[in-house]
Formats: structure tokens, C-alpha cells, sequence
């Protein structure tokens, strides 16, 4: 999906469908345009009269009427397919040297990694309100059987916590003071 910022209000006439200037916009390409074109709807999906309208609501812009937001494609190392960056934060890659990476594959080169080696630095987050075992962006879970806080002689608290990989073995995790990040090693 690509998405643009209106350079101009619009409101098409008949209905209370109205853009701003400034707002970002989601679009979608108009195919029907011989000159090229977007529908084009809020990308908050709130539009400004308040009325909860159907989610194929939008309205037909050219290219003037907005300035396009500019999307990154890249391809990845491990799977070779051609990948969009996200345009809500984050790159959508890791770097390993000069190549990029797709957050699905950097799971499983942790995976791999893990099983290999019997170390790795996770982190230690919250989903659903129960504490979780991810690698850097979210792509590997890993849902936390037990926690054990405890003191630390240099930053004060410490964070011991055990899971289970997706091979069935068990690991032992660490967190030491205010971060997330988790030195772990795999239990004999």
C-alpha cells in the first residue's frame, strides 16, 4: 500500500466525504486512469465529518492533488523476494554486512543461531499482558513458563526468567537492570 499527504482540500460534491490539506492518505491505484490516479481514503481511517463510513469509501485523486510518501522496496538475502518497507516505523530488514535481511528470515537465522550455539541475546517483552521471549523485531516468540526477580549487586534488579524453544528445549534467560535485553543459554 502506498500512501501520500493531500496538498489541497477536496470533498466530493454530493456526499460528506471530504480530505484536508496535510492529511496522510492511504491509496490505492486507480487502474481505470489513463493518466494515472489514486483512490484515496484516511489512513487513520477517520474521516473529518465523524461518520463511520463503509472501509471502500474513498475518493479519485491525481497526482497533483497529493504528494507521494516515498516507499523503500528491497530484496532479501535469505528468501529473495522482493519486500516493501513499512511506512509505520522500523525498516522492515536487519542488516547482516552490506545485505538486508526480512524480518522473517532474521527468525530464522535466530533459530538457527540458537540451536547452533546455545546462546543468544533476546529480549524480554509483554504480549497480552504475559511476559515473552522475541528476538529484535517480533518475528520470534517464545511464551515465558516461569520468573523469578531477584537483586543484583552493581544496577540493582535482575530478571531470571525459563521457556521453551520451538524444538522443545528448555532455555534459561537473564535481564539485568532497566532494559529488555535477555542473554540467554540453552539448559543441559
Amino acid at each position: 500500500m502506498k500512501f501520500g499527504i493531500m496538498r489541497t482540500d477536496l470533498h466530493l460534491l454530493g456526499t460528506s466525504l471530504r480530505l484536508q490539506a496535510g492529511q496522510r492518505v492511504a491509496l490505492t491505484p486507480a487502474s481505470n486512469l489513463p493518466q494515472g490516479g489514486y483512490f484515496a481514503r484516511p489512513a487513520d481511517g477517520k474521516w473529518s465529518d465523524r461518520i463511520d463510513h463503509d472501509v471502500s469509501d474513498s475518493i479519485l485523486l491525481t497526482t497533483a492533488d497529493l504528494a507521494l510518501e516515498a516507499t523503500m522496496n528491497f530484496i532479501c538475502a535469505d528468501c529473495h523476494t522482493t519486500k516493501e518497507s513499512p511506512n509505520t516505523g522500523g525498516t522492515g530488514y536487519a542488516r547482516v554486512g552490506r545485505k538486508k535481511v526480512c524480518y522473517d528470515c532474521c527468525a530464522v537465522r535466530d533459530r538457527a543461531a540458537m540451536s547452533a550455539t546455545g546462546r543468544a541475546v533476546l529480549y524480554l517483552t509483554e504480549h497480552e499482558g504475559r511476559p515473552v521471549v522475541t528476538n529484535w523485531p517480533g518475528t520470534l516468540k517464545f511464551p515465558v513458563r516461569g520468573t523469578r526477580k531477584g537483586r543484583h549487586n552493581f544496577v540493582g534488579e535482575m530478571t531470571s526468567v525459563w521457556f521453551t524453544d520451538s524444538e522443545g528445549k528448555k532455555w534459561y534467560g537473564r535481564n539485568i537492570g532497566d532494559n529488555q535485553i535477555l542473554r540467554c543459554k540453552r539448559l543441559k
